[in-house]
This record gives structure tokens, sequence and C-alpha cells, in this order.
């Protein structure tokens, strides 16, 4: 895995708390297998434990131990989106609420809501697009948690960084499916990405939207 994209997101500590897990699996783990070894994904297809061998393989590429009780609320998707691409997902078990409204948020400082104990967990993570392509030439989302209680944010993962599509669809996966098949009503507002070496046309396109956007 690239440095950069180890540095975007601490390392998980030996003994994951669930939450900390959560996130990690989603925002590093499957976002490394999506681009970089999405055949895995393919061979979990039909597996009655998908779920699980995907948290076993997220707690190797985390260097973390996991339990059976961190990798049994886990559930795997896969099947075709409405315009007929293929996808796999997985479903992370639904976090606690934020407590945050655009108002208290607005007296937060940076680092805050990490030193009261709050992570923007993920409700899925999500591969689109078709097994005969190049991984890059491929879709990878993640809804997970917005700050502010009862919003999700969409966001969309490349091979070289995470761009914010901002608030995005409720929290089930028929939503997220339909959403991702309609990105014109989710424009790209923020990205956090690797240097320009690392980044493809899919990067020029959505950093060339957030520019144009102001």
């Amino acid at each position: 895995m690239f440095q950069w994209l180890t540095r975007l997101v601490q390392r998980a500590p030996e003994t994951p708390v669930p939450e900390r897990f959560y996130y990690f699996a989603a925002h590093q783990a499957f976002h490394s297998l999506a681009f970089y070894d999405s055949a895995i994904l393919r061979q979990w297809i039909g597996a009655p434990n998908a779920a699980q061998l995907f948290g076993k393989a997220a707690g190797r590429l985390l260097e973390c131990s996991v339990t059976a009780a961190l990798l049994q609320p886990l559930r795997w998707h896969d099947g075709r989106v409405p315009d007929g691409r293929e996808f796999v997902a997985v479903e992370f078990p639904t976090p606690r609420p934020m407590p945050f409204t655009e108002e208290t948020l607005s007296h937060l400082r940076p680092g805050d809501m990490e030193e009261m104990g709050f992570i923007l967990s993920p409700y899925f993570v999500l591969w689109i697009g078709s097994w005969a392509r190049q991984p890059e030439e491929n879709q990878c989302f993640l809804l997970g948690q917005s700050p502010i209680a009862g919003q999700s944010t969409l966001r969309q993962l490349t091979s070289a960084g995470s761009y914010n599509r901002g608030p995005g669809p409720e929290p089930r996966l028929e939503e997220l499916l339909q959403a991702v098949c309609r990105l014109e009503d989710f424009p790209p507002v923020a990205a956090r990405v690797g240097p320009e070496a690392l980044r493809t046309e899919v990067d020029r396109e959505l950093l060339a939207q957030i520019e144009a956007s102001g």
C-alpha cells in the first residue's frame, strides 16, 4: 500500500474497539482490495461467510487482531445495480447516533469530535463496475455518518484518494445503489488526494468539478 495512503488514516490499534475497526476496514482495507486486489472480492461472491472473510482480510491488512464478535455483525451483498453494472458491498452495523447539529458543530474545534470519542462510522462500502475492466476503471463508494445527527455523507474512493460528495441518501442499500446511478445529484465538494503522479483521469475530472464549483 502506498505510504501516502497509510498516512491518511492512522493505523488501527492492536485490539480494536468495534467503531475504530469498522472505520478502518471501510476506509482503508476495502479501498485497498477494490483497487489493488479486486480478484479477492470476486472470489468471495456466493460464499455464505463472505462478510467474515472480508473482516479477516481487513484485520490482516490493518495488522490487528479480530474476534468472531467483531466480524459477526458484518453483512455482504452482491448483484447488479439498476443500470446493469455488477456490485459487491459490505454493510456495517448501525452505529450510535451523532449528537451534533449544525449549530453545535460550529462551536467545535478541529479534533474535538475525536477527543470526545466520536467516529464517523461507515454504513456501507461499495465496489461497482465490471470484473473485466482495469481496477481504476471501476468505482468505489462509501456511505458513512455525517457529523450532523440523522444525516449521511457519500464519498467516492479512487486509487489516489477520497472525494466527499456531500449529504448522501438514507443508509439503506437500495437507496445507495440508486444514488450511485445518478451522481449528478451528488457533486464532489472536497477531496483528500495523493500526489499528481498517482492520479488518474477520474481524479482529474473530480478535482476539476470541485474547482469549478468554487
